[in-house]
């Protein structure tokens, strides 16, 4: 693997990092809490997994931690001002973290959750996991849409 083949992999992260920036920035803050059901997650609780995730990510891709105590997930409170500085210092330091991987270093094996994968496999990992829940704040917002729709549409 290059330094460019590296570089293409930090590129496609901060890209990543973008889009899902791009959905907080345009997230209503009346669909902050709003969950699909009982059952779901809501877009607060989905960003505050992803933040506490992607420090986890990068625990294991490049310190090469094994364990990791902080498992629950706490969710953030505030307004969508309050989430974003709190993502943009997320996506500053793992990403900052990440650049500091070398090439010889996406051949090493690391341990993620009882999974042995090369550190090359977890940045693949890293970006879907960003992405998938872009896709879900997408959906949500979706469906929050539809929902405020049909219940003005019920009033007339």
């Amino acid at each position: 693997m290059s330094d460019t083949e590296l570089k293409t992999y930090v590129k496609i992260i901060e890209q990543s990092y973008a889009s899902f920036r791009d959905y907080l920035e345009h997230l209503p803050e009346d669909a902050l809490d709003w969950k699909i059901n009982e059952f779901s997650g809501s877009p607060r609780w989905i960003i505050s997994h992803v933040i506490k995730d992607q420090y986890l990510f990068t625990d294991f891709i490049v310190k090469g931690k094994t364990f990791s105590s902080q498992l629950e997930i706490e969710e953030i409170k505030g307004d969508i001002d309050t989430i974003l500085k709190k993502f943009d210092k997320m996506v500053k330091e793992t990403v900052g973290s990440i650049q500091t991987l070398r090439n010889e270093d996406l051949e090493r094996i690391r341990e993620m959750k009882n999974y042995k994968m090369t550190v090359e496999e977890l940045l693949f990992e890293f970006i879907y996991h960003i992405n998938h829940h872009s896709g879900q704040l997408a959906m949500i917002l979706s469906s929050w849409k539809r929902s405020r729709k049909a219940k003005s549409d019920k009033k007339d």
